[in-house]
Order: C-alpha cells, then structure tokens, then sequence
C-alpha cells in the first residue's frame, strides 16, 4: 500500500497523485519512507514552508522501489535531483534554512561569525572586490545541496584592513580550531575539508560521499557519556588531525552515537559500546577492534597503516576474534554501588532483627 500525503491537508486526507504529472514550473521536495517517525518529522519541518512539498509513506520498500527506509529527491527547473542530508527534524530544518537562503550569506559582525559557524560544515571567505566574490560564489552553487554552508566577510566590515591576504577562505564549523585556510585553488581546499577531520555519522546520502575509496576509523559511543567520548572519540579526532596534517588523505575518522543511531549497531552487528572498528570502503572489508584502547596511538597507527599497505587479513579481526576488555570506570560502578547498598540494608534488617529477638529471650 502507498499512500500519498499533502502537507497542505494537515497530513489528514490521504490521496493519490501522479507525480509524473506534477507542475514543475515550481519546486517538489519528494520523501518516501517506511518509517512514521520520519514522516513525523517531515511535517513538523516542511509545514507552512513555501516549498511545495510532499511524503509517500511507503508500507511495502518494493513497491516504492527505494532500497532503504527513507530517501527523498528535490523536482528543480525539472530536474530531479537527490536529497543528501539526513531524515531527523533537524536536519529538515537545516536543509529548509539553505534551500531559502542565497548560496552565500554576508555576516557584519563577530556575533555573526559565532552563530555561523554552529553549521558543523561550514565556509567563510574573506574578500574585497566583487569579482572575488562572484567567483567564489559560482563556488558555492555548485555544493547547493549539500549540507554545507557558506558565508562572506568584506575586507573592512570588521576592522580588518591590511591583516590579511585577500581573497581567503577559512575553514569553520567542527574543524574552526585547527586553522584550515586557502588563498587559491578554493575549490581543491572545500573539496578536501567538507568531510570534517571527525565525521559525525548520520543517515544521510552525503556521509557515503565522505568514506567512498577511504579506510574508516569508526568509534562507536554513547555521546553522553563524556568520559566515553574523551576516550574514544577525542582521541580518534587527535588522531585524525595529526593524519590530515601528514596529508594522509586516504584515511577518515568517524563516530557514531550509539543511542541515536540503533540501526548502525544492528547492520554492523556491535555487541559493545564502546566499540572500535576500522572499515575498508576500497574493499568493504571490517576490521573489528573492540573496546581498544585509542590512547595506544602507536599501535592503533600501525592497524591502519597495515591496511593500507594490504598486509593486515580482516580474517584477524572478525566479531568472534574481537578482544572485549571492558575498562572499568566511575559509570560501570554505579550500578555495583546500588547492589552494595541494598545488600548493606538487607544485612543490618537481618542482624537488627536477631539482635532483638535475642535480647527478648
């Protein structure tokens, strides 16, 4: 069963459309999914928004021919074109928020700068003649409908005549405290840094863009925990930045959150968190680590270096061989802390309750 749904009923009236037929004088945002906490989210996002918009929730994947539970294409100019973000509110958000902005946002003040660069991908170039700025701006068309944001500063705007060479680009976002800049070639630059040196994982098309040809450091975490992530995913982003300023370009650092992200655990069959593995995209090869210590960075060099010279045989490092070594910390004590209380009360009921009746015979 497919069933059609219009924002502009409330998402109460279902019926059929054929899309075939639709007015693409104007712009469609198409999503199919099985999932209603997707749907959900789409019309919580799209709702009152002036692009005309539609969700096929689809009960049968076969019957809407899509080979994973959520994708969605945009109609432009009578273009299809393919949705790449990823499906959760926020992100349909985000994509509304580019999708009604210009390709490049002017900021005038430092305040600006700072909500700029919450964009975890994110560009922001320096210029100071038109020229400069059209050129960078055919740029920035080109990544329209990536989850990727760009903004410009004039020479002058913030007082900062003379202490740069213009034209520059700075990278901003995750990556905004390690300095990444260009003065040429900006292209080359925005192709090389819009995968951040420590990919947060979601669900959208653009992550595959990101790990294609690449061998995928993966730390597996409950984000909350922040001793956790200090562990494993702090140490793989410091790993990450030395390998990024050894030009090994070959090698991408990712974590996935465990909690928002069941499904990672399910397909990679994760029977730990936290977990290590290292994933061959050349190959589709896994190398499962376990709870290895990233702290190790010399050994930790070496599993990657000998993947990518080919010498290490993924037969090594198979679930059934993964090492389990589970470091105990102050979150593993709590539970061990509460069954130690009650066994205390227990043993002071009991010996109370012999105490006295001793004392009455």
């Amino acid at each position: 069963m497919i069933t059609i749904i219009s924002l502009f009923t409330f998402c109460v009236q279902a019926f059929i459309v054929d899309f075939w037929n639709i007015d693409k004088s104007i712009d469609h945002f198409i999503l199919y999914t099985t999932s209603q906490t997707v749907q959900k989210s789409f019309v919580d996002s799209f709702f009152q928004h002036s692009l005309q918009s539609s969700c096929i929730l689809c009960q049968n994947q076969s019957l809407c021919n899509i080979t994973s539970p959520s994708s969605a294409y945009i109609i432009q100019n009578s273009i299809k074109i393919p949705y790449l973000w990823g499906f959760s509110s926020e992100d349909f958000t985000k994509f509304l928020q580019k999708y009604s902005s210009p390709a490049i946002i002017l900021l005038n003040s430092h305040s600006d700068i700072e909500s700029f660069s919450l964009n975890p991908i994110s560009f922001l170039f320096y210029y100071d003649n038109s020229d400069d700025f059209n050129n960078f701006t055919n740029i920035a068309i080109k990544y329209r409908w990536w989850p990727v944001f760009f903004a410009g500063i004039f020479n002058n705007t913030l007082g900062h005549k003379g202490k740069f060479s213009f034209p520059m680009v700075k990278v901003h976002g995750l990556d905004s405290n390690y300095y990444y800049v260009a003065y040429k070639d900006f292209e080359n630059f925005i192709d090389k840094h819009i995968c951040p040196v420590l990919l947060p994982y979601n669900d959208g098309i653009w992550i595959k863009k990101c790990l294609e040809g690449k061998i995928v450091a993966i730390s597996v975490i409950n984000q909350k925990r922040k001793g956790i992530w200090n562990l494993y995913a702090g140490q793989l982003k410091m790993i990450g930045v030395d390998l990024r300023d050894e030009k090994e370009d070959i090698f991408q650092m990712m974590y996935v959150d465990s909690k928002k992200y069941p499904e990672f655990l399910e397909d990679y069959k994760i029977p730990i968190v936290p977990c290590v593995l290292i994933e061959d995209w050349r190959k589709a090869d896994r190398y499962y680590l376990g709870d290895f210590s990233l702290k190790n960075k010399k050994k930790f060099l070496q599993i990657l270096y000998s993947i990518k010279n080919e010498k290490s045989n993924p037969k090594d490092f198979t679930l059934e061989l993964m090492p389990v070594t589970q470091t105990f910390t102050l979150w593993h004590a709590f539970p061990l802390l509460f069954l130690l209380s009650g066994l205390s009360i227990l043993v002071f009921i009991c010996f109370r309750m012999t105490f006295s009746k001793q004392k009455i015979n």
